[in-house]
């Protein structure tokens, strides 16, 4: 007989360490030596939990890994003792022992505890909830005593967020963070390189490099020409509209990738970082509140890619592609649904008659720029286009769609080698099915693994890539989510 346990970190009332135990039915978990563990056979939904690679624009129906909530019975208010105990942002494990083997199904955070009735509800997070919060949370504290001071006074920026540099960015409007002195900043760090400062889109004449920030604020450069210290850039004369070029030392899309994400407190596969950079450089300039969700959904789309968290807690980065050796076989007997939802990638469920990749991307926009302007005709257009495009398919699927992905990717023919990668992927037959499957093993699952449907249903056998799973534990049933 099989039972579910949970194990839950949690603070008492007198915030004393202690870990809540309970099971679906009668178990004990026996240590070496004298150490016995007791589960109150109070677990009546162990987790239901979904898994789901994060596919952008790539695919249509992408969402986000969850993990709903555990329920415990307190019908005799056996539980109520739990009102007064801490759980959030804690670890909860859920397992499963099956005689004399157990394996861990999930390994989670908790949100919250609320009781309900007869039942106290544990809500767990998204494991990848860190990257909802804000990328650059460094404020100017607008604390300048002009002219000194680099923090901008409470009458402009005091309180507004630092601007962060990743990869190399073009034509990037830096903030002014000292009126008297014209001095900027494009990056809230010292691991950055100016290498080109615009007025208006003519450019300014680099005088020197200072040796720290007093020498900056001290010695202004001659008129018309600009002097630089880590992320600020100081102006001999008055400008109307700053722009400049910036570059951090990586500027790989693996390693600005892997930079987001370890911030963020996550590992990413070093494989996949090593991929991502031969895809080619990107540049981000953020100055706003974005997420570091977003900045990472904007490299990985934008290369081609999409990523997921396994269950070792690495963040994989895969590259899409078709199904290729099979890693995981599923009998006909072990089918409990299956449905087609799209034959097609594209939102509509079709194929894809074009894919354009917005790329080499301007941070600033600017239409009036004065006469003497190098190359206005470039800083007027965010992005230049790469497309790969089929007329036959067009002409087969008259409805088919145009597939338009924005990439941070610095170079027009990166960007043309993911369209021209992507297009023959998607504008093929891309059966997008759930399938129900009894008594499957999920710790043999994993993003991006070939599933091969050995079923005569729907003109099958056929191989698909797993982009996600949903799980009842209860039922020991899981719907694969699968693209092939």
């Amino acid at each position: 007989m099989s039972v579910w346990a949970v194990d839950i970190a949690a603070l008492d009332g007198s915030d004393t360490a202690v870990t809540l135990r309970f099971a679906s039915g009668d178990y004990t978990q026996v240590e070496s030596g004298p150490a016995h563990y007791y589960y109150e056979p109070r677990l009546i939904q162990p987790a239901l939990f979904q898994v789901r690679a994060n596919t952008g624009p790539l695919l249509s129906g992408s969402g986000r890994t969850s993990v709903g909530q555990v329920e415990l019975l307190n019908s005799d208010g056996g539980l109520d003792y739990l009102a007064d105990y801490a759980v959030d942002g804690r670890a909860m494990t859920v397992r499963l022992i099956d005689g004399g083997s157990e394996a861990t199904y999930l390994i989670a955070t908790v949100e919250r505890m609320t009781f309900s009735g007869n039942r106290v509800l544990f809500s767990l997070r998204d494991p990848l909830a860190a990257l909802d919060q804000s990328i650059n949370t460094t404020l100017y504290a607008g604390n300048n005593t002009l002219p000194a001071g680099v923090e901008g006074t409470d009458n402009d920026i005091g309180g507004t967020r630092k601007p962060l540099v990743f990869g190399a960015v073009v034509n990037a409007t830096p903030v002014l963070v000292n009126t008297s002195k014209l001095i900027y900043q494009v990056h809230d760090g010292s691991d950055v390189t100016v290498s080109a400062v615009r007025d208006r889109g003519v450019p300014l004449s680099f005088e020197s490099t200072a040796t720290d920030l007093a020498d900056l604020l001290a010695t202004a450069p001659a008129a018309g020409y600009w002097r630089t210290y880590q992320g600020y850039i100081s102006l001999g004369s008055a400008a109307q509209s700053v722009t400049c070029d910036a570059s951090r030392d990586d500027v790989g899309a693996g390693d600005v990738f892997d930079e987001i994400a370890v911030d963020a407190g996550f590992t990413v596969s070093s494989t996949d970082i090593t991929a991502l950079n031969a895809i080619g450089d990107v540049g981000l300039y953020i100055i706003d509140e974005s997420s570091r969700r977003s900045a990472l959904e904007s490299i990985a789309h934008g290369c081609g890619c999409y990523y997921a968290l396994n269950d070792e807690g690495v963040i994989r980065v895969i590259a899409l592609a078709a199904p290729s050796v099979t890693d995981i076989t599923i009998e006909d007997t072990f089918i409990t649904s299956l449905d087609r939802v799209a034959t097609g990638s594209s939102d509509i469920g079709l194929p894809v008659a074009s894919v354009t990749v917005r790329a080499d991307k301007v941070s600033t926009v600017q239409s009036d720029m004065a006469a003497a302007a190098i190359n206005p005709a470039r800083y007027a257009n965010q992005y230049r286009n790469a497309k790969a495009d089929d007329a036959a398919i067009r002409a087969r699927h008259p409805l088919s769609v145009d597939m338009i992905i924005d990439s941070p990717l610095r170079d027009l023919s990166d960007a043309q080698a993911v369209a021209d990668v992507l297009l023959p992927l998607l504008k093929v037959r891309r059966d997008v099915v759930e399938c129900g499957v009894q008594d499957l093993d999920v710790q043999a699952l994993f993003v991006g693994a070939t599933v091969t449907l050995n079923t005569p249903r729907l003109g099958y056998p056929r191989s698909f890539i797993l982009l996600g799973w949903r799980l009842d534990s209860n039922q020991r049933r899981a719907y694969l989510n699968l693209w092939g």
